[in-house]
């Protein structure tokens, strides 16, 4: 057995408890890796007891408190969201652990695509109701059966102003799809999500299920089957940050992704930076055949549920005790290369992020849920 601890001295700088007291096995890259995990238990393990039979009734989640622990640089995450808290929330080892177990396919071998935020403010017209498949090509190729998609909030939400969801929509979606074959055949293919304006009918809504509003908490995060309809409010109280983190499964050639339309892995590893080590696969500085990578990923979704929340609770550690003292010198960078268009000035202005306002009286809901807006050109 290699002294690992001589050889490798990175791995266990700055760790602490039992889960580095041991040599991580001598794995040779690229090896063959026959994997399997218990995704229920994987899955409770971090979002707590019964959650996952809720998630397999309703194939969507709210999970409150998951990214608690980031309320020690809550101020830094409000000033400027976009770049730094990012890669928070791209290489956390629970969300990575939650999205894997989520997945019908149980991919572990997952790289964050790089996706979008949300800004949302009061009276701002955020709108929109669609599926995240491509109806045509999910029927012929597969595509994007499998993902799951997640969202983080770093503000509270409240029922004006959040995500819609149908519930359950996994269930009959086989159904609903069966019944509107005419028009999915006549769709051309453009995007990776559908539209459901006009094909998602009143009578559809009193047949499989209308969308509700489903607000989630600061810090928390909601999970969501792709065969789930979704949306946002048409428009909030209050102001509404969200970042949505997108995993997506790498190919067994560890260059193209799941949907060979996206980048693939050596571009996406140049939108990302690098902070830590099992993390770093996430957003591809490492590959997944790295053998520390492997070593974490064994503990991380393996058996034991001790070792695992400790491994976890070490790399987040390590994430945020990165992520603070460059905070400063990321504020000081941005605003020179961007100026007034830097996140910082942006953010500088004055939130009342707590107060609601009164709007206009609420439009009908069924016209609501029909009406679909964009937000800063994206729809999340």
């Amino acid at each position: 057995m290699v002294d690992v601890r001589r050889v490798r001295p990175s791995w266990f700088r700055g760790q602490s408890g039992d889960v580095w007291r041991e040599t991580p096995p001598a794995f040779v890259k690229g090896e063959c890796d026959d994997f399997n995990f218990d995704a229920a238990q994987v899955f409770n393990r971090f979002s707590g007891e019964g959650s996952w039979d809720r998630w397999l009734q309703d194939g969507t989640l709210i999970l409150s408190d998951i990214f608690g622990h980031l309320r020690g640089v809550e101020t830094e995450i409000h000033s400027e969201f976009d770049i730094g808290p990012q890669q928070l929330i791209y290489q956390d080892p629970i969300l990575r652990a939650l999205t894997a177990s989520a997945r019908t396919d149980k991919h572990w071998r997952l790289i964050a695509y790089p996706y979008i935020t949300k800004n949302a403010a009061t009276s701002q017209k955020t709108g929109f109701l669609h599926l995240d498949l491509d109806l045509k090509r999910c029927q012929t190729e597969g595509l994007g059966k499998n993902m799951v998609q997640s969202s983080v909030s770093l503000t509270d939400e409240n029922d004006k102003g959040c995500t819609l969801v149908i519930p359950g929509f996994h269930k009959c979606f086989q159904e609903w799809v069966s019944s509107n074959q005419d028009v999915i055949d006549t769709k051309v293919s453009r995007h990776s999500n559908t539209d459901m304006k006009g094909m998602y009918t009143v009578e559809d809504r009193v047949v499989f299920g209308k969308p509700v509003p489903t607000p989630c908490p600061a810090w928390g995060i909601r999970l969501s089957r792709s065969d789930i309809i979704h949306g946002s409010t048409d428009e909030g109280t209050r102001l509404r940050l969200v970042i949505f983190p997108s995993f997506t499964a790498i190919n067994d050639d560890h260059k193209l992704m799941e949907n060979p339309d996206c980048m693939n892995w050596e571009e996406l590893f140049s939108c990302h930076n690098d902070l830590v080590c099992l993390p770093q696969a996430l957003v591809g500085l490492k590959e997944w055949t790295e053998p520390d990578v492997i070593f974490e990923r064994n503990i991380l979704l393996g058996p034991d549920d001790n070792r695992a929340p400790k491994l976890a609770e070490n790399i987040r550690k390590q994430l945020v005790d990165s992520y603070k003292p460059l905070h400063p010198l990321m504020e000081i960078e941005e605003r020179h290369a961007f100026g007034d268009r830097s996140p910082f000035v942006e953010n500088n202005v004055a939130r009342g992020e707590d107060e609601d306002v009164e709007l206009d009286e609420d439009r009908d809901d069924e016209e609501e849920s029909e009406r679909v807006s964009h937000s800063n050109g994206q729809d999340v």
